[in-house]
């Protein structure tokens, strides 16, 4: 268990170069004392991001909202918001080790070339940084996670499709 934990990319940016004889000690005070804080502060890796489609390419934007957590809960995003929607993901990194973050929303994005892109966007309100995931379409694809963009932004441009969905 000691030995996963320590692996873990984001608890090996928090070890100082510290004595081989040392690291036991630290690590179980650093584990007492709750870990490092995972909050990201900016995007520090936009090369390994995830470019999601131009507005141009896009056929259509679903949402299915989770848990209650948006109002309505189903909708297609109306086509003049699906720039909005996507920049408020943007920019992003890779994130190889994800947190069990709470899906505030699933985004089903279709492309004109046939591809469907299912987004889950998590809850990260209280942080600088979102999160997401994307599973393509593609035969034996997983889903990778990021950490991007701005759950604030996401929100105020998904309630802003929301509402423009109930006009249509």
């Amino acid at each position: 268990m000691l030995a996963k934990v320590i692996m873990r990319p984001h608890i090996l940016q928090c070890l100082p170069s510290i004595p081989q004889p040392l690291i036991g000690i630290f690590v179980a005070g650093f584990l007492s004392l709750g870990g490092c804080d995972h909050t990201l502060k900016s995007v520090e890796h936009p090369e390994t991001g995830y470019e999601f489609p131009s507005p141009g390419e896009i056929m259509a934007i679903e949402v299915f909202a989770h848990a209650g957590q948006l109002e309505p809960e189903n909708y297609q995003v109306p086509n003049t918001q699906w720039p909005q929607v996507v920049a408020a993901l943007s920019p992003s990194q890779f994130e190889p080790s994800p947190l069990p973050w709470e899906v505030l929303c699933e985004l089903v994005i279709h492309t004109k070339e046939g591809e469907v892109l299912h987004v889950h966007v998590y809850s990260l309100s209280d942080q600088l940084v979102g999160a997401f995931s994307v599973k393509t379409s593609a035969p034996m694809n997983e889903r990778k996670y990021y950490r991007g963009g701005d759950t604030q932004e996401f929100l105020v441009a998904i309630r802003a499709a929301a509402s423009l969905a109930g006009e249509e």
